[in-house]
């Protein structure tokens, strides 16, 4: 009965959506290395969804999707070109990530 209602208040629990910061490490002509990284004030076991869109609002990878970031893992580096920017989803919708 214990293991039964532990088990559902953990599947139950909201996920935590973090913001992201995009830093630019390195520049090579036209394309550009980007450090994604959790926001600082994500609390422990938050998780971001970072996606690469192009003006056109199509997906830089389609195949593969979203890339998720967590407090374990919480950072990624992606070369893109600066035709492409970074959106993160906040739970309800995605919004444009700080990219310096």
């Amino acid at each position: 009965m214990l293991l039964s209602l532990l088990t559902t208040t953990l599947l139950a629990a909201p996920v935590q959506y973090c913001a992201v910061d995009g830093l630019i490490d390195y520049q090579l002509g036209l394309t550009r290395l980007v450090s994604i990284r959790l926001d600082p004030a994500c609390l422990p076991g938050g998780i971001a969804r970072v996606q690469a869109v192009s003006a056109s609002r199509s997906r830089c990878f389609p195949k593969r999707g979203a890339w998720t970031l967590t407090t374990l893992n919480p950072f990624r580096g992606e070369w893109l070109s600066p035709f492409w920017k970074l959106e993160y989803w906040d739970g309800s919708a995605w919004v444009p990530a700080r990219v310096r």
